[in-house]
């Protein structure tokens, strides 16, 4: 039962539609006359219950379903967030993340301090083998059930089960009867440096989200997050109704069944974060999308080519130092020139100015300012990548100069300048014109390198030393590593051939 609520308006109102609106009528005869304006907004909603008190605040949308005059009716409210907090519970001990989309293998058979976690959802212990020492049908579900995605978080165990309906629920995401459901929970020992509301994006177990869609291929989501106590009773939810991507298929860097490497990769993820981390977590975001097979190939080039110009700016791979490429002398030289030239423009624009030529004053200044600033140039976007992928030790860069050496190309471009021609198209002309000829094969070498090389550079940056799937090997593998590429590593292997 609902405790009563009362509502306080500026005015009287005397049906719903007033106090929705925010106005008055008043009626002189038979003439009616409205005051007031023409919204009233919701800025705070709080249900109290037995169990607890639901909070929401911010934007809240609702809508009304009433007969016109009605002092009665129906309010819906969709929040963009909100909070439950439970009435009788301990202090928070673990978070619980219903996991939206996901979908993979599940490896590990739970050790004794998950079998019996207060959290478990199967816990029905696994029937032994029959007499004969055959492996029946309930002993298999059994296994299957139990098993579960460990890993280690907050210095106590933590782990990935699937819902007991998962494989129905993954069906039916599959075959396109539902565009999200929960399909999974992750549970963890609460950190208590990091269950801030407000920070809520910046925790790390929200933070895994985004590499567990990296893993699976499919971007993952969760419609809240739970805390509980030391029993597994609730402590309170918080709802984000913005966090539950629509299902989509894509590559899968790394297939649990093959690499049992998602565990692994969370672990690296929770140690990785500050400034860095936020700028990497993007590129995830756009590796994942880049990697949706319901993308065209201008969409995919576009995430990819955007995750990795984040990369490049964070990584600081586009700055040249004029100086030093100059010489201190020249540099000086070149600086004197360039501040002489912008205060002889400056002064042309003070005389625009007396003139009342306002336009003018506008370019003028502009022209002033990017000629003082002239010497803070910035490489091109093919070598920025080059120097990123030095800065981690991948040698794709070494290994493509080879390979047009001894193949050059019709256009004669080398890699970075083919990378900086098809950043071009893909970010200005936003299409690849293949009626007019386009090569899509070639486009198609390119994405996919990409792609991997996004990959390995966001493994090494946080520090994953496990197996993953190449989007450039398309057979199924279990032992590459992010460092498989070597100097002596073909180009063939990357998916070039002699005319790529």
């Amino acid at each position: 039962m609902l405790q009563a609520t009362k509502l306080v308006t500026a005015s009287p109102c005397e049906s719903l539609l007033e106090f929705l609106t925010g106005t008055r009528r008043e009626h002189k005869g038979r003439a009616s006359i409205t005051f007031g304006g023409r919204a009233n907004p919701c800025t705070e909603l709080t249900v109290r219950t037995p169990a607890g008190t639901y909070r929401a605040s911010g934007q809240l949308i609702y809508s009304l379903k009433a007969k016109l005059l009605s002092r009665s009716g129906r309010l819906t409210f969709t929040p963009a967030r909100s909070e439950f907090e439970a009435t009788t519970s301990g202090p928070s001990r673990y978070w619980v993340l219903p996991l939206s989309n996901f979908l993979s293998g599940f490896q590990d058979s739970p050790g004794d301090d998950l079998r019996q976690h207060p959290l478990r959802l199967y816990r029905a212990p696994v029937p032994s083998a029959t007499s004969r020492g055959s492996f029946s049908q309930e002993q298999w579900t059994a296994t299957e059930n139990a098993r579960v995605i460990a890993f280690n978080f907050a210095g106590a165990p933590a782990f990935i089960e699937r819902l007991p309906d998962y494989l129905r629920r993954k069906e039916s995401l599959i075959k396109g009867r539902t565009r999200a459901t929960v399909t999974a929970v992750m549970v963890g020992k609460v950190d208590d440096a990091h269950v801030d509301y407000e920070a809520i994006t910046e925790w790390p177990p929200y933070r895994f989200l985004d590499f567990l869609g990296m893993a699976t291929g499919t971007p993952v989501g969760t419609p809240w997050i739970e805390l509980r106590d030391e029993s597994g009773r609730l402590v309170s939810r918080r709802h984000t109704s913005w966090a539950v991507p629509v299902f989509g298929k894509g590559h899968a860097a790394i297939r649990e069944e093959h690499h049992n490497g998602i565990g692994t990769l969370l672990e690296a993820a929770s140690h990785f974060r500050g400034k860095e981390a936020e700028r990497v977590d993007v590129a995830v975001r756009g590796l994942v999308k880049g990697g949706l097979f319901s993308m065209t190939i201008e969409d995919k080039m576009d995430h990819l080519f955007r995750a990795l110009d984040g990369l490049c700016e964070m990584y600081k791979t586009k700055e040249i130092d004029a100086a030093a490429a100059l010489g201190v002398e020249r540099h000086a030289t070149i600086r004197r020139v360039l501040q002489q030239a912008s205060a002889e423009i400056s002064d042309l624009a003070k005389t625009a100015r007396a003139a009342g030529n306002d336009d003018l004053v506008s370019v003028l200044r502009r022209i002033a300012n990017t000629v003082s600033n002239a010497t803070n140039v910035q490489t091109g976007f093919g070598k920025a990548v080059l120097k990123l992928l030095e800065r981690f030790s991948l040698p794709d860069g070494e290994i493509l100069a080879r390979h047009r050496a001894a193949y050059p190309r019709a256009d004669k471009r080398d890699w970075p300048a083919q990378l900086a021609w098809y950043r071009g198209l893909t970010m200005h002309k936003n299409y690849f014109d293949i009626r007019g000829g386009f090569e899509l094969d070639d486009a198609v070498v390119v994405m996919f390198h990409l792609q991997d090389v996004l990959t390995r550079i966001i493994l090494k940056a946080i520090g994953y030393d496990g197996s993953y799937q190449p989007t450039v090997v398309k057979m199924a593998v279990r032992d590459l590593k992010p460092n498989w590429v070597t100097a002596s590593t073909p180009a063939g292997a990357l998916g070039y051939g002699k005319s790529a």
